[in-house]
C-alpha cells in the first residue's frame, strides 16, 4: 500500500453559528436569561432549527423562570436527538428533581455517574425504591453484554450496594412490554439433568468471576414471560403452545385441563412446554413463570420459515479473494437466489452495526453507536422482530449474544438463547433444526448469530485445532504479541488462517441447515437471508478501519418471490437488509429508514454506499463508496462522548475503485462526496460548537 498524500482538508465552517453559540453559552453561565438571550436563541435556531441546543438553550431559559414542566419538555425533545450527553442529562435530573420524579431523576444521575464518575446522592421515597434502583441498574450497566450486569442496585441494611451479577431466574429490570411480559432470565437446557444447571447459575450468579471470566459461555434461555401462582387460559378453540419455567429445584406444578389434574415438576430457571387444546389451570405454591402462550397454524399470509443469519465479522472480500472456494455449500444454495458483492457494513463491529440491520438506521440516528451507555431505543422505532412478531410469526433469537437485549433492539423477540462468546455454527445449527421441528406448526421468524468468523487475539481466545496444528511454529506463534482491539488486528499467517478456518466450519455446519431447508420445505415456503454485520481486518497488512476487508460483508438471500439471479455487483448497505424484508414480508415502515429496496428486488439502484466509525475517543472516519470511485475523511479532533466531532481540518482523498491505491485529483469528484458527507454528519459535525462540560471529563482525549 502506498503513503497516504490528502489531497484536500475539510474548510472551517460555520463561523457565525459559533460566535452565537459561544454568546449564548456566555449569558447562560453568568444566568443572563433576558431578552438578548431569546434574540440570540432565535438566531440560532434559524441557522441550525434541528439541533439539540436550541432545546438545550430553551430549557435552561424556562428552568431559570422556574417554569419546570416547560423546561422538562425541552430537555426531552434534545435527549430525542441526542441520548448520550451530559449536559442533557444534567438537565433532566434538575428538572425531574424539581417535578417530583426521582426514577428519572436517579436514572440521568446513574448515566453521568457511570460514564464520568461524577457523584450523585440516591434519594428514595419508600413507595417507587424499587423502580429507582432498576433504574440506576440499567443506566450503570454496559449496553452489550446481557443478561449480565455490572451494577445491580440494592439496599441492604439501609445502604446502597451495587454490584456485578449475571440475573438468574429474574426478569431483566424495565423490560416489561405492553402486555405485561418482561424478559425473565433462565439457563438453556436440552435433554439435561433437570435443575443442574439452574443450581449452577443460582451457585454463580453472584461471583464476580463468572460474570468476568468463565461466564461467558454459560447459555441463558431468556423468555417473554409474568410471574405467577396460579395461571388460567382458554385456548377458544384453537391450539397453544405454552411455556412455563420454575423458580426453585423440581418446582411442584399442578395442570387442570379437560377435567383432568395432573401434577408435574419444573427444573430450577428451566423452560419447559405444554401443548394446551382445552381450557387449563396452573398452580404452585410458589411463584412461577408463564410465556406468552405461541399460537399453532399457519397463515398464507406468512411464510412458514424465516430465518435471518448473521455471521459476524465475515469479509466478503476474503471469501471472493479465495474465488469463493471457502464457502461452497453457501454459494450454492445462494445461487439459486441473490448474492450481493458489493454489500458494505454501516459502522466496524457489532454494537453500532447490528442496530443498523434491526433498524434500517444509520447509528447516528438509532443512537446506538457506544456499548459505554445503555440507552434505549426509541419506541416509535419498530425493529425487524418488532415487525414480524406484528405478522403473527413465532420470534426466536435461537443463538445470539448480549449485544441487542438491553437496548430494545431484540425486543421482538419471545425468546432469546444468548451467552457471550462461544457463538458456534454448528451448535446453532443443531438448535435451529430442533426448534424448526417442535414448533413446525406455526410461522416462525428465527435469528441466528454466529461467532467462529469472529477475530480474537490468541491471548484471549483458544484458536482453531487445524490452525494450530498444520502452521509451522513460526507462523503459529507470530502474532501473540498484538494486543490491541480486533478491529485493529493486522495481518499474520495465524489470525488469517484462522479466519478462514472458521469460515470453512461455518459453511460446512450451514450446509446441514440448506439441506434441512431443502428436504422439508419448499422454495415459496421460506426466505433465508445471510449477513455480516462487518468484516476483519486480519487479512491486511494495514488495517483500515473502513477499508474493504473491514466492510466489504456479506449478505444474500433465497426464497419465496426472490428471484434466481445468482451474483449481483449493485452496491447495497447493511441499512438496505430492513426494506428488503419489508418488501419481501409485507410490513410497513412504522419511521423514516435510511436504507433503499435494491433495484434486482425492484427498488431504486443505489448511487452510494457509507460506512463509518463513532467511537468515542477516536477519530471520525468515514468512507463513500460509488461504483467508480471510494471517498475517504478522517477527522483531526476525536469523538466526543455524545457522538458528536468538529470535522475542520479532516483530510480527505478519493480513490480509483479497482485500482490499487490509486487517487483522484479532479476537483469535482472531491466536491461531490464533499456534498454527500455534509448531509451525513450534519447532524453531529460541531464545527466548534461542543461543550466544555463533555471535554472536562475526557481532558485527555484532546
Amino acid at each position: 500500500m502506498g503513503e497516504k498524500i490528502d489531497v484536500a482538508f475539510w474548510p472551517s465552517e460555520g463561523a457565525e453559528g459559533l460566535a452565537i453559540f459561544q454568546k449564548l453559552r456566555d449569558k447562560m453561565d453568568r444566568a443572563a436569561f433576558d431578552d438578548e438571550f431569546l434574540a440570540l436563541l432565535e438566531q440560532y435556531r434559524q441557522l441550525y432549527p434541528d439541533s439539540e441546543h436550541v432545546d438545550i438553550f430553551a430549557a435552561k431559559f424556562a428552568f431559570a423562570y422556574g417554569d419546570y414542566q416547560a423546561a422538562l419538555d425541552f430537555a426531552l425533545k434534545a435527549y430525542k436527538k441526542r441520548k448520550i450527553n451530559l449536559v442533557i442529562w444534567q438537565l433532566l435530573a434538575q428538572c425531574y428533581e424539581k417535578l417530583g420524579n426521582l426514577v428519572e431523576r436517579c436514572r440521568f444521575l446513574g448515566y453521568a455517574n457511570n460514564l464520568y464518575g461524577i457523584g450523585m446522592e440516591l434519594r428514595l421515597d419508600g413507595i417507587h425504591d424499587a423502580q429507582i434502583l432498576a433504574a440506576l441498574t440499567m443506566a450503570k450497566s454496559l449496553g452489550n453484554f446481557a443478561p449480565f450486569l455490572l451494577h445491580r442496585a440494592e439496599m441492604q441494611n439501609g445502604c446502597l450496594e451495587q454490584r456485578k451479577v449475571a440475573l438468574a431466574g429474574e426478569f431483566v429490570p424495565e423490560s416489561e412490554d405492553a402486555e405485561g411480559y418482561g424478559y425473565w432470565v433462565g439457563a438453556y437446557v436440552n435433554q439435561e439433568i433437570l435443575n443442574a444447571k439452574g443450581q449452577l447459575l443460582a451457585r454463580e450468579a453472584e461471583n464476580p468471576a463468572f460474570m468476568n471470566s468463565y461466564g461467558a459461555d454459560f447459555v441463558f434461555d431468556i423468555m417473554r414471560a409474568k410471574a405467577c401462582k396460579r395461571f388460567e387460559f382458554v385456548p377458544d378453540g384453537s391450539e397453544y403452545i405454552l411455556p412455563a419455567g420454575g423458580n426453585a429445584d423440581s418446582q411442584e406444578l399442578e395442570i387442570e385441563s379437560g377435567g383432568k389434574a395432573f401434577r408435574t415438576v419444573l427444573g430450577r430457571y428451566e423452560i419447559g412446554y405444554y401443548r394446551i387444546t382445552e381450557p387449563v389451570v396452573m398452580k404452585s405454591s410458589q411463584d412461577f413463570v408463564v410465556g406468552r402462550p405461541i399460537p399453532l397454524g399457519h397463515s398464507p399470509k406468512r411464510k412458514k420459515v424465516v430465518l435471518n443469519i448473521l455471521v459476524d465479522a465475515l469479509s466478503w472480500q476474503a471469501v471472493k479473494e479465495q474465488n469463493y472456494a471457502l464457502m461452497p455449500e453457501t454459494i450454492k444454495f445462494f445461487s439459486r437466489g441473490i448474492i450481493f458483492n458489493q454489500h458494505y457494513s454501516v459502522g466496524e463491529y457489532t454494537y453500532p452495526s447490528l442496530p443498523s440491520v434491526e433498524t434500517g438506521l444509520y447509528p447516528h440516528h438509532s443512537q446506538l453507536f457506544s456499548a459505554h451507555v445503555n440507552v434505549p431505543l426509541d419506541n416509535h422505532i419498530k425493529t425487524v422482530s418488532e415487525q414480524m412478531r406484528e405478522l403473527g410469526y413465532y420470534c426466536v433469537n435461537i443463538m445470539g449474544g448480549g449485544d441487542i437485549l438491553y437496548s430494545g433492539t431484540a425486543r421482538g423477540y419471545d425468546r432469546l438463547v444468548l451467552n457471550s462468546y462461544a457463538l458456534r455454527a454448528y451448535e446453532g445449527v443443531e438448535r435451529a433444526i430442533q426448534q424448526l421441528e417442535a414448533f413446525g406448526e406455526c410461522d416462525q421468524f428465527l435469528f441466528m448469530h454466529i461467532m467462529d468468523v469472529h477475530p480474537w487475539p490468541v491471548s484471549a481466545i483458544q484458536m482453531p485445532l487445524a490452525s494450530q496444528t498444520r502452521l509451522s511454529l513460526s507462523d503459529r506463534l507470530i502474532g501473540a504479541e498484538q494486543k490491541v482491539a480486533s478491529v485493529y488486528m493486522s495481518y499474520c499467517p495465524l489470525y488469517a488462517d484462522a479466519k478462514r478456518q472458521g469460515i470453512r466450519n461455518t459453511d460446512r455446519s450451514l450446509g446441514v441447515l440448506y439441506d434441512y431447508l431443502q428436504s422439508h420445505y419448499s422454495d415459496d415456503e421460506y426466505v433465508v437471508q445471510l449477513y455480516s454485520d462487518h468484516g476483519n481486518s486480519v487479512y491486511d497488512d494495514f488495517p483500515k478501519l473502513m477499508g474493504d476487508y473491514q466492510t466489504n460483508s456479506a449478505y444474500m438471500i433465497r426464497g419465496s418471490g426472490i428471484p434466481a439471479l445468482g451474483f449481483t455487483e449493485e452496491l447495497t448497505s447493511s441499512l438496505d437488509i430492513y426494506q428488503v424484508m419489508s418488501h419481501c414480508h409485507g410490513f410497513f415502515p412504522a419511521h423514516r429508514l435510511d436504507g433503499n429496496l435494491p433495484r434486482v428486488l425492484g427498488g431504486k439502484k443505489r448511487d452510494y454506499v457509507i460506512s463509518n466509525s463513532i467511537f468515542p475517543g477516536q477519530t471520525y472516519k468515514l468512507c463513500i463508496r460509488t461504483e467508480q470511485y471510494e471517498f475517504q475523511l478522517e477527522s483531526v479532533e476525536k469523538v466526543d462522548e455524545d457522538g458528536t466531532v468538529n470535522l475542520a481540518g479532516s483530510s480527505m482523498l478519493v480513490l480509483e475503485r479497482g485500482k490499487k491505491w490509486q487517487q483522484n485529483f479532479n476537483l469535482d469528484v472531491l466536491h461531490y462526496f464533499m456534498e454527500i458527507a455534509r448531509e451525513h454528519t450534519a447532524s453531529f459535525n460541531t464545527q466548534g460548537r461542543c461543550w466544555p462540560e463533555l471535554r472536562k471529563e475526557r481532558a485527555n482525549w484532546f
